[in-house]
């Protein structure tokens, strides 16, 4: 019994000894409704390894849920949906966001924040100098497949260096940025699932807002503006 006990006692350590060990280099934080983002490093900055997920603001008020799609295309505040209104695709691709929403300085955890696109070119320059580009050049930008998840694509792509191309070498930078699809805010309805993520920025100029975009077919991390605030985007926080 004493020997059965010292090995129990063994393995119980040697468990907590293998968990420490893996979440070592990849800390974790928590939203309000208890979802746990992986994060990590890349260069001078700190990401979210998920895609944000969260219902309530940092204060834990609540984002409205909004469904129907002309209660969508016409919402003038924050609101967030599921792809397709479907909660089964929450923990892979996270919540669809609006532009309110995203631009509200409260939807991200405490210490952290929608990032700025001078913070997302921050990242590309690192990258692109660090040699993530697929051809390991230092020119160009050709950091998609480094960024981008190793999950979800259509191979769609035959072209080297896109995401949709042997997408099992997706993510070596640790973002995994998921083909989480988006919200038309034009008619309120869903479409490019599989095929693009697309990530808020928090900046804004008079009219304009910014994002960011991981397409299957092509090797760029895209920058792109839009003047309608009720697109469904993903969103990707940075620490403070």
């Amino acid at each position: 019994m004493k020997i059965l006990k010292l090995t129990l006692f063994i393995f119980l350590l040697f468990l907590v000894f293998a968990t420490c060990k893996k979440d070592k280099g990849m800390p974790t934080v928590t939203d309000v409704d208890g979802n746990v983002y992986h994060t990590v490093k890349i260069g001078t900055q700190t990401w979210m390894v998920e895609n944000l997920k969260t219902t309530h603001y940092k204060d834990n008020t609540p984002v409205t849920l909004i469904t129907d799609n002309n209660l969508w295309k016409n919402a003038i505040a924050p609101g967030y949906c599921w792809y397709d209104n479907d909660i089964a695709n929450k923990t892979l691709y996270g919540a669809l966001y609006n532009g309110y929403a995203a631009h509200s300085n409260k939807i991200s955890p405490v210490g952290w924040h929608v990032p700025s696109k001078e913070e997302f070119q921050v990242l590309e320059d690192y990258l692109i100098a660090s040699g993530y580009n697929f051809d390991h050049t230092k020119t160009g930008d050709k950091i998609a497949k480094s960024i981008a998840s190793n999950f979800g694509w259509l191979n769609y792509s035959s072209v080297p260096g896109c995401p949709g191309y042997e997408q099992q070498e997706n993510g070596k930078t640790g973002l995994k940025i998921p083909p989480g699809g988006w919200r038309s805010g034009g008619l309120g309805d869903f479409g490019e699932f599989s095929i693009v993520g697309y990530l808020w920025t928090s900046s804004t100029s008079q009219a304009t807002s910014y994002f960011r975009s991981v397409v299957r077919e092509n090797p760029s991390f895209f920058e792109q503006n839009t003047t309608e605030k009720n697109q469904g985007y993903s969103i990707r926080c940075i620490k403070d």
